[in-house]
């Protein structure tokens, strides 16, 4: 470790006794990168994985979807952290296997009343896989800020969360508001934090065009103030058809790419007005 700390691979911090600190984030930074595998995941707070393996890579949406039907939403909360500790990123997971099982078990109501007790129970585990991996993404202090969360009259959980996670896994701070989130909200937090990114996921679209006003009332504020502004989410083109020239994204693997080029162009930005000064 202390070889990999002076190679710089590990980031370490110097107590005051001189002694190395490693924080968390950096040390599943490094086990990720490194594809190495945790022995003892309860040293660094993780819950116990079992037999489940991180360096097999992402799970295959069937596995997760088996795990859902026969109510083991822990077992699936821990593949899903295990393939994020084997290297897969957040976009990977949400976009790949977590989509696959979701939308497998969302057709069960159709046959039976268990069905609607399996998808529920579906998006909890998820929800606990997903937010064991936010404990240990750790945004830069200085991380620019990104605001948003769904429409109001979208009950959907799981889609402004993942935005959140894949927004701060690439370097934002993200405030997530969370399902059926008014515009009037999301506007009164952009006017405090002055974000950079403004999002609204839109999964389900309310009956009325209100959605609409409101979406545009977000959109208005970004161009006003120079932030950016995105939509996502599977019935986001219904928005994209009535918002011209409105950044829409159905995937969160798109929205990442889109992310990083963000942040980059903005570094450089800063660079250069570090130049001029």
């Amino acid at each position: 470790m202390k070889r990999w700390a002076d190679d710089g691979l590990l980031e370490v911090r110097r107590t005051a006794g001189g002694h190395r600190r490693i924080p968390i984030s950096e040390a599943i930074r490094f086990v990720r990168d490194a594809q190495l595998r945790l022995v003892n995941p309860a040293l660094l707070g993780l819950p116990d994985l079992g037999e489940i393996n991180p360096e097999v890579g992402p799970p295959e949406g069937g596995q997760l979807e088996a795990l859902f039907v026969e109510h083991r939403g822990r077992d699936a909360a821990r593949v899903v952290l295990a393939a994020y500790l084997g290297g897969s990123s957040i976009a990977e997971l949400c976009d790949g296997p977590i989509r696959q099982a979701l939308a497998a078990v969302g057709e069960l109501y159709l046959s039976g009343e268990e069905g609607v007790a399996i998808e529920h129970g579906a998006v909890d585990a998820c929800l606990e896989g997903l937010n064991a991996i936010r404990q240990l993404v750790v945004p830069p202090l200085d991380a620019p800020v990104a605001i948003g969360g769904a429409i109001q009259g979208d009950p959907y959980i799981l889609p402004s969360l993942s935005v959140a996670m894949v927004l701060e896994e690439i370097g934002f701070r993200a405030i997530n508001t969370g399902p059926n989130t008014p515009a009037s909200a999301i506007l009164a937090t952009a006017r405090s934090e002055r974000p950079a990114l403004l999002w609204r996921s839109i999964s389900s679209v309310p009956r009325g065009e209100d959605w609409l006003s409101e979406v545009t009332s977000v959109r208005g504020y970004a161009e006003e103030f120079g932030c950016d502004f995105v939509l996502g989410g599977r019935a986001c083109r219904s928005a994209r058809g009535l918002l011209a020239g409105t950044q829409a994204f159905e995937s969160l693997q798109e929205l990442s790419g889109f992310g990083r080029a963000l942040l980059a162009a903005k570094g450089a930005s800063s660079g250069e007005q570090s130049q001029r000064d």
